[in-house]
This record gives structure tokens, sequence and C-alpha cells, in this order.
């Protein structure tokens, strides 16, 4: 098992048995926790609202902001898409 702070490469070896660290997107909505009640949105390996980091796991990619999601990281990722220019939705 790896360190505080280090990737675990043993639990992700490739077709010839090479070890690669996770593949992680860019950013996108995760339950960080199975207790979660919300989903966050993760933007590299943290979550806007800045509750959680995600070292593992898959994220969605969808662009909508739903009633299962953190409103903080919904009105924090509005922000960032006004920002960028791109279209806003409206959160719930």
């Amino acid at each position: 098992m790896a360190d505080k702070g280090e990737l675990d490469y043993d639990n992700h070896p490739d077709d010839e048995g090479n070890h690669l660290p996770p593949v992680r997107a860019a950013e996108g909505w995760a339950w960080p926790m199975a207790s979660c009640r919300k989903a966050h949105y993760f933007v590299d390996g943290r979550s806007l609202c800045g509750k959680y980091g995600l070292l593992r796991g898959d994220l969605d990619d969808n662009p909508y902001i739903g009633p299962n999601d953190c409103r903080e990281c919904g009105r924090r990722l509005n922000a960032r898409r006004k920002k960028a220019g791109l279209f806003q939705i409206n959160v719930p």
C-alpha cells in the first residue's frame, strides 16, 4: 500500500503487466464517499466547494446541476462557466 500522498501503482497494471498510475478525468461530478448525501464537482482532484479531495474514482462530465448535487459546487461551477463565456445552469 502506498504512503499518504503517493499513488498506489500496484492496483493498475496494463496489458503487459506494467504498473501505471490511475487515470482520472480532469473534472466532473463524483460522490467522494458512500455516505455523502450530495455529489460534488471536482477539478484537479479537489471539490469546488473545498470540502473534499478525490484520490481515485470515476468522474461524470455531465454539465448539468441536479437536485442531488452540492449547491456550492454548482454555484462555483456556474461562476467558472460565466468567466469562460460558457452557458450557466440554474442551481436547484
